[in-house]
């Protein structure tokens, strides 16, 4: 049972901290600014007077200016939607390439690089897949020139059993699209 709950802190606590200020911070600035804002015009007609409480205010506000108060809850709504959408894109659409980069890997494919745009999480990631995808192919590179050179031996001493396994050694290298 794993009690590591922060197994890659940097990554973890930057989600955290960005997610947090978006879910919380961008509503709550709203609300703060709306609220001074409706304290300001609520004093300037006339409505509050300076012994009256903070709820008081917050009642008399939602009173005079619901209608903008549900504007105002909507925009918040929309605009953390569209935040928290922006930010889920630079999760999502590296898991989705990394998934496509195994998938090419497992089918032979080791022609093409992972690549990432420039804000994306996941970054040491797809290093590391291409670096595995680097050394996969430069490991089977060298396999079909050491097949090759055994091919040309065995033509060479006229080796039968080993032409053959030359063969199906080539024959096992081509499913690989280097």
């Amino acid at each position: 049972m794993r009690r590591n709950y922060l197994a890659n802190q940097h990554f973890q606590l930057r989600f955290a901290l960005e997610l947090v200020a978006v879910v919380v911070l961008v509503p709550l600035g709203i609300w703060v600014n709306y609220y001074l804002i409706g304290q300001y015009i609520l004093i300037d007609e006339g409505l509050l007077t300076s012994k009256t409480s903070d709820w008081d205010t917050a009642l008399i506000l939602l009173n005079q200016q619901w209608g903008w108060i549900m504007g105002l809850f909507v925009f918040s709504v929309a605009v953390t939607g569209f935040c928290v959408l922006a930010y889920t894109h630079r999760v999502a659409g590296p898991i989705y390439r990394l998934e496509q980069a195994v998938c090419r890997l497992a089918e032979g494919d080791l022609g093409r690089e992972t690549r990432l745009r420039k804000h994306d999480y996941f970054d040491n990631l797809a290093t590391d897949v291409n670096q595995l995808e680097r050394h996969f192919r430069d490991t089977l590179l060298k396999l079909q020139i050491t097949t090759q050179s055994i091919r040309k031996r065995a033509d060479e001493i006229d080796e039968p059993g080993t032409a053959e396994a030359a063969e199906t050694l080539q024959t096992i290298l081509d499913q690989y699209q280097l």
